[in-house]
C-alpha cells in the first residue's frame, strides 16, 4: 500500500504537466489570451517564397480518414447549457484542507461520502454533516483517466458557523457560441470548435442542450481587447438539439424538431484547403447567419488533429466596422472556400483582433463520430501552406 502523501505527490506531478483549467465556459466562447506572440511588427514568419522550403511547407500531417461527404452549413447563433457529471474545480484556497490534501484547478470531484455529486449545494450539505460529526468528507476525484479517493476534513468558515473544504467548484455552465454544420440528414448537429469545459486532463462529460438564440448587440474588438456578441435565448426556449458530447472540437449532438434547410456542401479535406478567399458565416444580428470575406493566410500542416489548423484575415468592411474583426461568441462560425465547408473559427489573436484560427472542419466531423470520408482514404500526408508573399510588381 503507498501512503496518502506518496500518492498525493505523484497526482501534483501529473497535474503540473497537464493543462492547468482552461475555462469556464465563457473562456470556451473564444480563448482570449494572445493566440501566437504578437508584436507592433507582426508575427507572421518569412514568406518560403523568398527564402526557400519553411518547416510549416513539408509534409508533416496524416490526412483526416474517413469523413462524410458532405453537411449543412450553419453559422447561427446558439445558447449552449450543460451539466457536468461532478462539479469542476475552479480554484482551491492555498491555506485550506482541499489544497493541503491535493486536490488542484481542473480537476472534477465526481462524488462526496458515495453520493453522486449535481451541485454545489450537495456538497456543501454533505461538507456541514461531516463538519458538525467531525468527520471528513471522503471524495472522488478524478484526474484524467484515474480516479482517485481522498479524505479532506471541513474547516470552520471564518465569522460563520458554516463549514468549508477551501475549495470553488461548478457544475453548470451557459453562454453563446456558434452552430458550425449539421449532418446531411440534418439529425446531428456540431459547434464552437473547441470543448465547453475543459479540465486538466481534457474535456469533462456534460449533458445539456443547445438553444436558439438572438444577438442583440455586439462589442467590437480593439487591440488587446476582445470583443463580444451579446445574445439571448428565444422566449419560450425551445431546445436546437441535446448535448452528447464535448470533445477537443466542439460540442455534438442529435437534433430536435424539424431538419434544417441550409445548404447542403461538400466538407472538405484538409489537403483541400489552400491560401486564398473564403467565407465567413455568422451572425451579427438576429440569428439569421450573414457571410462575409475573409482570406485564408496559412494551412498548417498537424501530425494529429489540433485546433489551429487555418489562419485567416477577415477582410470584409462590414464585420471590421460592426466588430472589429473577430469577436467572442464567434466560436464555431463556418469557413467555406471553393464551395466546400472547410472549418470553423476557435481563436482570436488578441492584438490583432482582425486575425484568427480555424480548426479543420474535417477534425470537427471525425471527433463527433460521424464516419469515412473518401476523399482523404488514399492520402498519406498533407502539408501546410502559406500565401505568397512576393512584391508585387510595378
Amino acid at each position: 500500500m503507498q501512503t496518502e502523501q506518496a500518492v498525493r505527490r505523484r497526482r501534483r506531478a501529473r497535474v503540473r504537466r497537464g493543462t492547468a483549467l482552461a475555462a469556464a465556459l465563457f473562456g470556451w466562447l473564444l480563448t482570449a489570451t494572445p493566440a501566437v506572440p504578437a508584436g507592433p511588427r507582426g508575427w507572421l514568419p518569412a514568406a518560403a517564397g523568398l527564402y526557400g522550403t519553411a518547416w510549416w511547407q513539408r509534409p508533416a500531417a496524416r490526412a483526416a480518414g474517413g469523413l462524410p461527404r458532405r453537411v449543412r452549413l450553419g453559422g447561427l447563433s446558439i445558447g449552449v447549457v450543460v451539466r457536468v457529471r461532478g462539479l469542476v474545480v475552479l480554484g482551491v484556497d492555498g491555506q485550506d484542507p482541499a489544497a493541503r490534501a491535493g486536490i488542484r484547478p481542473g480537476e472534477v470531484i465526481t462524488a462526496a461520502q458515495g453520493q453522486p455529486l449535481r451541485s454545489r449545494a450537495q456538497l456543501a450539505a454533505l461538507t456541514a454533516a461531516a463538519g458538525r460529526a467531525h468527520r471528513g468528507v471522503e471524495l472522488e476525484v478524478a484526474d484524467g483517466g484515474s480516479l482517485h479517493r481522498i479524505r479532506v476534513r471541513p474547516v470552520r468558515a471564518p465569522g460563520t458557523r458554516g463549514w468549508r473544504l477551501g475549495v470553488t467548484v461548478q457544475a453548470r455552465f451557459s453562454g453563446v457560441g456558434t452552430l458550425s454544420f449539421w449532418s446531411a440528414d440534418g439529425r446531428r448537429f456540431v459547434a464552437l470548435g473547441h470543448s465547453v469545459v475543459r479540465a486538466a486532463a481534457g474535456p469533462v462529460p456534460v449533458e445539456g442542450a443547445a438553444y436558439p438564440a438572438r444577438v442583440v448587440d455586439i462589442v467590437p474588438s480593439t487591440p488587446g481587447e476582445p470583443g463580444e456578441k451579446i445574445g439571448v435565448l428565444n422566449d419560450p426556449p425551445q431546445p436546437l438539439g441535446r448535448v452528447e458530447r464535448n470533445g477537443r472540437f466542439g460540442i455534438s449532438g442529435r437534433t430536435e424538431g424539424t431538419a434544417p434547410g441550409s445548404p447542403l456542401l461538400p466538407l472538405a479535406a484538409p489537403t483541400e484547403v489552400h491560401p486564398g478567399p473564403a467565407w465567413l458565416y455568422t451572425a451579427l444580428r438576429g440569428s439569421r447567419p450573414q457571410r462575409f470575406r475573409v482570406r485564408v493566410l496559412m494551412t498548417l500542416p498537424q501530425d494529429r488533429p489540433r485546433q489551429r489548423g487555418i489562419l485567416f484575415q477577415v477582410t470584409d468592411p462590414r464585420l471590421l466596422s460592426a466588430a472589429g474583426g473577430i469577436v467572442q461568441g464567434m466560436s464555431g462560425s463556418p469557413l467555406v472556400q471553393d464551395g466546400r465547408v472547410i472549418g470553423a473559427v476557435t481563436h482570436v489573436l488578441v492584438n490583432r483582433p482582425q486575425l484568427g484560427y480555424a480548426c479543420y472542419a474535417a477534425w470537427m466531423a471525425r471527433d463527433a463520430g460521424w464516419g469515412q470520408h473518401p476523399g482523404t482514404q488514399n492520402a498519406k500526408t498533407f502539408p501546410g501552406r502559406q500565401e505568397s508573399r512576393r512584391p508585387a510588381p510595378n
